[in-house]
């Protein structure tokens, strides 16, 4: 083993790692687009120099994965947003950043007022052109709705010269409605209208958006492996999203440039010893591509002991303000894949080497670990039952954003985490006894992050010594329909009012909501009575939910087909 991984680790140089990024980044990667097409065929280039078997993997943004929404194909050229003072000034520039144009923005020329529109304000009638903060496909249609030739958006919690990666991502029957171009604004210079908007003055501003709809472009997923057949059980999966605007880096070129190399150094290692591992390495468009790629999986009968994901793993500490985070699978799918995989990473990512473990500080990089969350592709394994864990920074202070650049990537950082995850991907399974240990570590943090109520103690303690069979205890009262996920950003590109439209209004203020509903679906696959899923909710939560939040969460999932009474 010492001599495989001395060859891997010799294979992952910052020159090739320099090559994947600049390349990989080079594509304006929005889903949809042909260009994130361009993005994949880059990749499957690279590795058919390798001795990995390598296939495309196409499926269809017109009829996704379950619970997806659909989405349409688009095309951009340029664009640009100018203020009209005495002279004119430049605010935003496609030529100078690819997140000035808001994906799926519409064609069209403008030239109009301002009228500044708070988060939470309804829009008024018989606006020219609206800044928004934030707000998405929901907010911009009310504005469109309201007469707008053009809606700009900016990102409070952006950095203050950044534009922000705003996306729209419609689907089919939002196409009539999508009437007015598009733009992002820095936070420096949103603020300014604002307040010069305040004092009574009055603020022009006029551009154009170049663009056009098509037919989407493939779901293309990348998929390289070993062996080109099912060679029974033990297959640990890394993953990563190739996907994001053109020019940025940490999110999430540096887990897909990462993965290359990581399969790249691999794929040069001794013929002997490749047959004595079951890998495989998938690139894929968030969760549009890694959904389908597990369903395949499981269909054909893959034994998929894992996942590792890489997401935002490049980042520059002392600059981005982030940590390096091991995100768990939630607790009922504690394992030894998992446990294994944690050991591995952290012996690696140890403050010998600089790192910073639990909290300590011991040098220049952090890494610590977190309860499951949802935000990348370790959610599309979970939902189908199989343990996945995730590596990203956060948080980010560059995040989608315009400044989140080449200058923010520590390459020796992002070396080491690539080396990690595959050294963990390959020796994982040999390592069992450290299950029993890595679960007494894990169960004493989770109880002491919810010291302070009884309840939920009680809830994570069962979770933890008897299983979630006892939450599943009769009556069973609903079941899911199937596997898939469900979050507040897909509802908002569908819901029109009631439960589901209720639950994208909480979403501003509950961050822990689509992670809530991943879990809502999970838990409820085998069959469960509503109070005993409310509960399971809440151990893996950490956090109580008040009872007509769940409520809702029930109603919409039913409304949506996701769920159904047994």
């Amino acid at each position: 083993m010492e001599s495989i991984l001395k060859e891997i680790k010799k294979g992952m140089t910052r020159t090739r790692l320099l090559t994947y990024i600049t390349n990989i980044s080079s594509f304006h990667r929005i889903q949809g687009t042909k260009y994130l097409i361009d993005a994949g065929n880059y990749i499957k280039d690279v590795l058919e120099d390798s001795n990995l078997y390598v296939e495309f993997l196409d499926y269809s943004y017109r009829d996704p994965h379950p619970w997806l929404p659909p989405l349409i194909g688009w095309w951009v050229r340029d664009g640009e947003v100018y203020l009209l003072d005495k002279e004119e000034k430049i605010l935003s520039s496609f030529s100078h950043a690819s997140t000035a144009i808001v994906a799926h923005s519409p064609p069209g020329y403008f030239e109009g007022r301002v009228t500044y529109v708070g988060r939470e304000k309804e829009i008024p009638e018989g606006v020219e052109v609206v800044l928004l903060d934030g707000g998405g496909i929901l907010k911009y249609l009310e504005a469109v709705e309201k007469g707008a030739q053009a809606v700009l958006f900016f990102r409070r919690d952006a950095a203050v010269n950044a534009l922000p990666y705003i996306g729209l991502f419609p689907t089919p029957q939002h196409l009539p409605k999508l009437k007015a171009p598009a733009l992002t604004l820095s936070r420096r210079d949103a603020e300014s209208i604002i307040s010069r908007l305040a004092a009574g003055e009055e603020v022009k501003v006029k551009g154009f958006v170049d663009s056009g709809f098509t037919d989407p472009s493939p779901i293309r997923v990348i998929y390289a492996s070993l062996s080109p057949r099912n060679d029974g059980g033990g297959l640990t999966v890394m993953t990563a999203h190739y996907c994001h605007p053109a020019g940025t880096i940490n999110d999430n070129v540096s887990g897909a440039a990462s993965l290359l190399l990581a399969a790249s150094a691999l794929s040069k290692a001794s013929p002997a010893f490749r047959k004595r591992f079951n890998i495989a390495f998938g690139w894929v468009p968030e969760h549009y591509g890694s959904l389908p790629l597990v369903k395949r999986l499981v269909s054909e009968g893959f034994q998929v002991q894992g996942a590792i994901n890489l997401d935002m793993v490049g980042e520059k500490q002392s600059l981005t303000g982030s940590t390096l985070y091991f995100v768990r699978p939630p607790i009922h799918m504690l394992s030894s894949f998992e446990a294994a995989t944690y050991q591995i990473i952290s012996h690696e990512l140890s403050p010998k080497q600089g790192f910073h473990v639990r909290g300590i500080h011991k040098g220049r990089l952090r890494f610590d670990i977190l309860n499951y969350e949802y935000g990348s592709d370790h959610d599309s394994f979970i939902a189908y039952g199989i343990p996945s864990v995730s590596l990203i920074n956060w948080p980010d202070k560059y995040y989608h954003s315009s400044l989140d650049f080449i200058d923010k990537v520590d390459w020796d950082g992002l070396i080491k985490v690539a080396y990690a995850s595959m050294k963990a991907a390959l020796i994982n399974s040999s390592i069992l006894s450290v299950y029993t240990h890595y679960k007494l570590f894990v169960k004493g943090m989770d109880l002491m992050q919810v010291s302070r109520d009884g309840m939920l103690v009680e809830l994570r303690r069962i979770l933890y010594e008897e299983g979630l069979e006892t939450f599943l205890r009769p009556p069973k009262e609903i079941v899911s329909k199937g596997r898939g996920i469900v979050t507040v950003g897909g509802l908002s590109r569908s819901a029109q009012s009631g439960p589901c439209l209720d639950l994208v209004k909480l979403g501003r203020s509950m961050g822990w909501l689509s992670t809530a509903l991943i879990l809502t679906v999970k838990l409820a696959s085998a069959g469960i009575g509503k109070e005993g899923l409310k509960r399971a909710v809440e151990a893996e939560l950490g956090l109580n939910v008040e009872e007509d939040v769940f409520a809702k969460i029930i109603q919409c999932l039913a409304e949506k087909g996701v769920l159904g009474e047994l």
